[in-house]
């Protein structure tokens, strides 16, 4: 009979990695202990996991998690670096403003300096989450210094950037007066940046996902994300603050040919026709959100019948514009203009279907017995 201490070590580090996968797939705080309690059983199988460096290429460092455990946050970066050897890593940083303690920005900053960045080479993805419950922190507050030196990263395929403040964020680029946190990176592919109110980087021609909010948007500025970022597939503009065009602004068409899904959320009414120039004739799905404000469709979004893939619209909190003179106005022409025989699948949230001219049978209100 098999017991599971004559397994063999292929099959112990195999289990090793899935629990390993199971609990960076969770996505949350916890500390990922499993294989490392589970290696402690026997002196085999603690042999076993260190020989195995693919093991530790997930790196998750929790602050507030690690403070709980008493652990170092600082040798704990250090061991799975090392035992990660010269595989390719994801580094997570989850940082915690409601529970940090005073040192803690000193201390992620040195991790960056001191562990981090010299492993810039073999990371694959970086991701940086802070959490901040109603605290509005920018990401200059944790990522500008003249400490940390903008470096090489020829592996990077993911950089996530999540905080929710404002501030201006140098990516790939160094514009004068400020520091880049990374040099290049031509593997790029997704990039998240949530709570940086400008975005700077150089072309990103790899790039296929991007993803910002609390971004200010004017046409110069989106055409040359486009133009620096051509095989975009997935673009999320969220929280968008949107800059009026100068009169002589370009009228031009913005080719996004390789466009699958765009997701734009306004924080204002007046939306400028910036977005109308977009010709994507691949775009399949669509979602727009207005926090229950009005916005005409038609200067919002791109032309109707140029969307001959779109399969699925998802519109939430848009609201219908009053006009002074003529009551509510009647944006239901874009929606008729799409082609007919591509839309699947249509979501309202806090969205009147009069809004696309359609009337929804009312729901007979239930009577009480």
């Amino acid at each position: 009979m098999t017991t599971i201490e004559s397994l063999p070590a292929e099959n112990i580090a195999q289990i090793f990695k899935a629990a390993s996968q199971l609990e960076f797939r969770q996505d949350n705080l916890s500390l990922p202990l499993t294989f490392l309690q589970c290696s402690k059983v026997s002196r085999r199988w603690y042999y076993i996991a260190l020989q195995n460096p693919d093991l530790f290429t997930n790196i998750v460092i929790p602050f507030t998690a690690l403070r709980e455990q008493k652990y170092s946050i600082s040798k704990w970066t250090k061991f799975w670096l090392e035992q990660s050897k010269t595989c390719t890593v994801t580094v997570t940083v989850r940082f915690d403003l409601t529970t940090a303690q005073a040192r803690d920005l000193t201390i992620f900053r040195a991790l960056l300096r001191g562990h981090i960045i010299p492993h810039a080479s073999r990371l694959r993805a970086f991701r940086f989450v802070c959490l901040q419950r109603g605290i509005s922190v920018s990401t200059q507050h944790f990522f500008d210094t003249p400490f940390i030196l903008p470096v090489e990263a020829p592996n990077l395929e993911e950089l996530v950037i999540r905080t929710g403040g404002g501030g201006i964020l140098p990516l790939f680029v160094e514009p004068p007066g400020t520091k880049p946190l990374f040099m290049s990176s031509h593997k790029l592919r997704r990039l998240v940046i949530h709570g940086t109110a400008e975005i700077m980087f150089a072309s990103l021609t790899g790039l296929t996902e991007f993803d910002a909010s609390l971004v200010a948007i004017s046409d110069t500025s989106f055409r040359k994300l486009v133009l620096g970022c051509p095989k975009l597939e997935i673009l999320a503009l969220r929280a968008l603050s949107l800059a009026k065009p100068t009169p002589e602004g370009d009228s031009a068409p913005i080719s996004m040919d390789f466009l699958r899904s765009l997701t734009l959320d306004f924080i204002a009414s007046n939306v400028v026709n910036i977005f109308t120039h977009i010709l994507a004739p691949n775009l399949e799905y669509l979602e727009v959100s207005a926090g229950g404000r009005a916005i005409r469709l038609v200067n919002a979004l791109p032309v109707a019948s140029s969307l001959t893939k779109l399969r699925k619209l998802k519109l939430v909190g848009v609201t219908s514009r009053q006009s002074a003179d003529t009551g509510v106005v009647d944006d239901s022409q874009w929606f008729r203009d799409l082609p007919s025989d591509s839309i699947e699948e249509i979501h309202l949230a806090h969205t009147s279907g009069e809004l696309l001219g359609i009337e929804f049978p009312k729901v007979p209100s239930a009577r009480l017995s």
